[in-house]
């Protein structure tokens, strides 16, 4: 692929992490099957969160949401994106890095902890760390579609955050492979 926008999906104002990570899963999926770079807005990704939330900013249970793309689709850049199926991935970076090279990609669900947005935002990948900030600061649902043997990466935020394995072994606490329809 191209190098696809990442844009933020207003996960800066809302908690809609599981839409954003959706949002970026279809842009690669429409991208490997029409070869071009549809528009998902801001809009249309806040307007699904907020159907599948009854209108409160919630968050999202993945497994609900999921089902929910398979069954009705969802609205975004003019278009009705359905997937044809999910399957949770084992938390095994074997199974991970087979679902990625599969041209999947993965949805990862996280417990972060503090010190990883202080690693975004040094620019450093996710890594255990033993000093302050062990709290974990919530949920986080991120999109990854690379990895290398080092490291794996997801989209978050608006760039591509890089995580080593044992970061991934002890934080992520479900990871779904999604197939386009």
């Amino acid at each position: 692929c191209p190098a696809l926008p990442l844009p933020m999906f207003a996960n800066d104002q809302f908690g809609d992490r599981v839409m954003a990570g959706r949002a970026h899963q279809t842009l690669r999926f429409e991208y490997v099957e029409q070869q071009k770079i549809i528009d998902i807005s801001d809009a249309d990704v806040t307007g699904e969160y907020f159907r599948e939330t009854g209108g409160a900013d919630t968050g999202l249970d993945p497994v609900l949401s999921l089902n929910r793309w398979r069954k009705l689709g969802w609205h975004a850049a003019g278009g009705r994106y359905k997937i044809k199926a999910w399957a949770e991935v084992a938390i095994d970076p074997d199974q991970v890095k087979a679902a990625v090279a599969s041209d999947l990609g993965i949805g990862f669900c996280w417990r972060l902890p503090k010190f990883a947005m202080d690693q975004t935002d040094a620019g450093q990948p996710w890594d255990i760390h033993h000093g302050a900030g062990q709290q974990i600061i919530g949920g986080h649902y991120t999109y990854g579609d690379k990895y290398d043997p080092a490291t794996g990466t997801v989209i978050t935020w608006a760039r591509r955050q890089a995580f080593t394995w044992r970061f991934f072994l002890r934080y992520c606490e479900m990871a779904f492979a999604v197939f386009n329809a």
